[in-house]
This record gives C-alpha cells, structure tokens and sequence, in this order.
C-alpha cells in the first residue's frame, strides 16, 4: 500500500480502521501498536502515517466523547464517521447533531453509497448546510462501487457539496489502485486546482483543526437537478 501511495504522489496518510461502539475501548490501543510496527517502512517511501479512526455511529456512540477523541484525526476536531453502505438509518441526522454537539466537525465518509431514495436528496445539502463535511471515495468516480455510486459521487461534486476526496483503501487491491483513476478523472473534468484543494489545501486544514469549505465548480448546478440529468429515476 505503501508503494502504490508513493507511486501516486502521497506524502502522508491517514490510518482510519473502522470502530464500532463494542470496540472503542481498546481499538486505540490495538492500532497504536500496529502503527510501531508499521512506521519503520514508512522511511523508504518518504509517507506519514497518522492514525486516527472511522467511527461506525449508532444512537449510544455520541455518549462515548472522551473515547471518540482518540480517534480524531491527529488530534483534531474533525471525526472521520460513517453508517452502512446502502443503508441511512432513522437515528443519522440525529446523533450527527449529537456528535456536533460534543465538539467534533464530523467527516461523513463515502455518502455517495448510502442509497438515500428520491425523496431524500435534500439531506446532502442539509447536511452539509449544518456543518457536516463530504468524504467522496475517489474510485466511485469511475464506477468501482456501482453506477449509482458513480452518479451520486460526480452528482455531488458537481453540486458543490464534497469537501475531500479520499483512497477509502481496505489493502492493495481494488480500492487503491481505483483512486488513481479517480485522480485522472477529477483532474480531466474538474482540473488540477480542484485535486490541489481535494488532496492537499482541505486535508491540511483538517489535520490542523482549521476551517474548511467544499470545493466549487465555475458552473454549479443542483445536486438534484444533476442526478435528473445523470440519471432518471
């Protein structure tokens, strides 16, 4: 994974295993000792490894705050979360509020995969309205995860509503070698100042706990308006 990020032009990453509300006692422990193994091999690639989490949310989590900080990104404010994919439960937006409420920005991971139906497609909008950043995964722009991944992902690009673009990588297979796809693919449709500001200027504002705004195509159109133009329903 290490080679395939240099190859791509990474300098650093951000170690974000999933945690759920059984394990975030001892997760962070678990992960600290893999990041000591881990790290020597970080020198030949000239790649920093920050560890921090992806933190599965459910009613009971948001009661969890001195735990969810050891999972921040470096130790900022912002909270990398997520829900299952093709599925956005009643109690999101709530315990989205509650986890705001504690003092952390949250980083909604992969929305694009949440298989939000007609009627919800203002949430992306309200979401972020309400302080909430878009994690699109960069191989969903190709169609690694499906068409309508694909749809919503270049949809909410193009409604200016995703904050960053990440590798969402499990290993060295699929997932990774996609976001390199997706690189070229933002690049040819959206140019070098939009991966500069995807990749660079957001994550370097997030891991410095610093103010950060989605990125704005030149011709923005609705979130909605798009996904009629992209896809029918």
């Amino acid at each position: 994974m290490l080679d395939t990020y240099a190859s791509l032009g990474f300098s650093t990453v951000v170690a974000t295993p999933h945690v759920t509300i059984e394990d975030i006692g001892y997760q962070g422990s678990i992960s600290d000792d893999l990041m000591r193994q881990v790290r020597p091999a970080t020198t030949a690639f000239s790649i920093s490894i920050q560890r921090a989490g992806e933190i599965r949310l459910d009613p009971g989590i948001a009661a969890e705050p001195h735990l969810l900080r050891g999972y921040t990104l470096d130790g900022s404010r912002y909270l990398l979360v997520d829900f299952s994919s093709g599925s956005w439960p009643f109690y999101a937006e709530d315990t989205l509020f509650q986890i705001q409420m504690q003092g952390f920005t949250p980083i909604l991971a992969h929305p694009e995969r949440y298989g939000w139906s007609t009627d919800q497609r203002y949430l992306a909008t309200d979401l972020v309205s309400r302080g909430v950043l878009l994690q699109v995964t960069l191989g969903s722009m190709t169609g690694t995860f499906g068409k309508s991944a694909a749809m919503n992902a270049r949809a909410l690009l193009q409604a200016g509503l995703v904050h960053v673009l990440a590798s969402d990588a499990h290993g060295p297979g699929t997932r990774l070698t996609a976001a390199g796809r997706g690189i070229e693919w933002t690049i040819k449709h959206y140019g070098e100042d939009a991966i500069e500001q995807f990749l660079i200027d957001a994550p370097k504002r997030i891991l410095a706990s610093e103010q950060v705004g989605p990125f704005v195509p030149a011709h923005r159109t609705g979130w909605q308006s798009t996904l009629r133009n992209l896809w029918p329903f």
